[in-house]
């Protein structure tokens, strides 16, 4: 936005307008079209940020075919760990949801059901499926914290001793002081994700004989509570 030194000067503009009312017929019903600007936001008392190690990146790299193929039951590449972390400019309850962004891809793997997030589709099969799990303590500037879990939209909380995040969105986690189920107010939270990607049966998947990208993708969303 350019800001233009303002000078005093005659209303010429005006003047021919006013001259032209004169001089001419006046236009009697002309359409007036109008546009609307609307100016939302939202003032927090504190700022938050919220930050993934490695970028958010879990690379499992190279997975051998012949492993996978050996393994008729099925077969996991193991668990990998980025950590949250929230930082904000007062002490300030915040929650944290997860949504699939792969939803309805999930391979159907024993044990997993609904903490199931999706690997994506190869040749419409499904490639696998991976969990997100929360360490049960976050660090905070005044100390450790324990992790809580809302699957209501944070109306109640309670400790969760199996800590898997829903695929389906419904998951919201919080952190507050050991022996109790309310958010505390902090300003820094930082968390390890553990991670753990899964594959089906060799038989489920497409034919091994090309590569077969894992394209897991979830969002990770700040919420002020």
């Amino acid at each position: 936005m350019k800001l233009h030194r303002h000078r005093k000067r005659f209303p010429f503009a005006a003047l021919l307008l006013a001259l032209g009312a004169l001089s001419e017929p006046s236009q009697v019903g002309a359409a007036i079209e109008h546009s609307d600007v609307s100016v939302r936001g939202v003032i927090r008392p504190s700022a938050c940020r919220m930050t993934l190690s490695e970028n958010g990146q879990v690379d499992y790299g190279g997975i051998s075919a012949t492993v996978v193929m050996g393994n008729t039951a099925g077969y996991s590449p193991g668990q990998r760990e980025i950590t949250l972390t929230v930082l904000c400019e007062f002490e300030t309850r915040v929650g944290v949801t997860v949504r699939d962004n792969r939803a309805g891809t999930p391979a159907d793997i024993a044990g997993i059901s609904v903490y199931g997030f999706g690997l994506g589709l190869v040749e419409e099969r499904k490639v696998g499926a991976y969990t997100i799990v929360p360490a049960a303590t976050a660090v905070s500037e005044k100390g450790d914290v324990a992790l809580l879990m809302s699957e209501d939209g944070g109306n109640t909380w309670a400790k969760n001793s199996l800590r898997m995040v829903r695929g389906d969105g419904v998951t919201m986690l919080s952190w507050g002081e050991p022996g109790t189920a309310t958010p505390a107010a902090r300003r820094q939270f930082q968390v390890p994700l553990r991670v753990h990607a899964y594959l089906p049966k060799a038989s489920a998947l497409p034919k091994l004989d090309k590569a077969i990208e894992l394209d897991g993708s979830a969002t990770l969303s700040l919420v002020y509570l």
